[in-house]
């Protein structure tokens, strides 16, 4: 019986060992942890700390040493029912602080207010977004435990996204087709040679405007980005595209956008964001091209809109 007692008490002994090494794994807690107010933990970490997003509660705040680099700045709360947590970090590129990795089903870059990122979840279960603040260096994330989908996670992002828009030289709000030192082509020409395709316009476009940029890849490669502003029925849209070895929107116009949404483009998928009636945009990836496209509407798009602006372009 003694026997049994002490073999019980070793497999619970080793059982709680490896729970506690996998929670410790899920979480990247692994370093102290430093219970404080929110004023604490930003000063320890050099950052700003982070923005709650509104109807937040329980607010709870800690800063966590690190082995290696700068301490991270934690907030944990519940939001909407969802517990949730906030991290930010000094850095000088992005990377993921937000202690949960797992083998997630989505993962894609997406543009967090003006800075690039990336979105990770399980569509209903746990999630994270995460960017880089360039003009401050701080790395942010924003994690959910469950409940997770693009349009929850986005908003759990916004109190803490970069909204400042580049304005024109002379400060009034950017057109829809501003690209800063860059002046617009009437004819296609360059486009066509630089990009190697030809950009097929919806019959009836005017005031067509062709510009021809390059931009840096996620390693630091310059690439050809090109983009077409043009009216259709007395509306502004601009087509873009841009190479590269992932699919990501190459439009660069953001939003806190209040609509997502995941449809089939012919042989491809593509992702919507827009507000309905209002400004939106629908990008998708050729993988055997390696180019992503875009086209972008200033008003009336919608679920329906936005497929039907991209079809000429397909």
């Amino acid at each position: 019986m003694m026997k049994r007692c002490l073999s019980l008490a070793l497999a619970l002994a080793l059982a709680l060992s490896a729970a506690a090494a996998l929670a410790e794994a899920a979480t990247g807690l692994a370093n102290p942890v430093h219970e404080s107010t929110a004023e604490e933990a930003a000063k320890a970490t050099g950052t700003y700390g982070a923005a709650l997003p509104e109807g937040a509660q329980d607010a709870a705040y800690s800063y966590i040493d690190m082995a290696e680099g700068a301490k991270i700045f934690q907030v944990r709360f519940n939001w909407g029912g969802v517990p949730c947590v906030y991290r930010a970090r000094s850095a000088q590129a992005l990377e993921d602080i937000s202690g949960m990795f797992y083998p997630w089903q989505i993962d894609k870059m997406e543009k967090i207010g003006t800075y690039d990122g990336r979105v990770k979840y399980d569509q209903g279960g746990a999630g994270v977004v995460m960017w880089l603040d360039v003009r401050n260096s701080i790395v942010y994330s924003a994690a959910m435990e469950k409940d997770a989908g693009m349009a929850k996670l986005m908003a759990l992002s916004y109190a803490n996204a970069e909204w400042e828009q580049e304005m024109p030289a002379d400060g009034e709000v950017a057109p829809f087709d501003f690209f800063p030192g860059y002046e617009p082509e009437p004819a296609a020409d360059n486009f066509n040679a630089i990009m190697g395709f030809e950009a097929k316009l919806p019959e009836g476009a005017q005031d067509v405007k062709y510009y021809v940029m390059g931009r840096r890849d996620g390693q630091g490669n310059e690439v050809p980005f090109g983009a077409v502003a043009y009216k259709l029925d007395g509306k502004a849209f601009l087509f873009y595209a841009q190479f590269g070895p992932e699919a990501f929107d190459p439009s660069n116009q953001y939003s806190p956008w209040t609509q997502f949404a995941t449809v089939p483009l012919k042989q491809f998928q593509a992702d919507l964001k827009y507000h309905e009636g209002g400004l939106g945009v629908i990008n998708w990836f050729d993988s055997e091209k390696g180019i992503n496209y875009a086209v972008a509407m200033e008003e009336g798009a919608s679920e329906t809109a936005l497929p039907a602006a991209a079809e000429p372009f397909l």
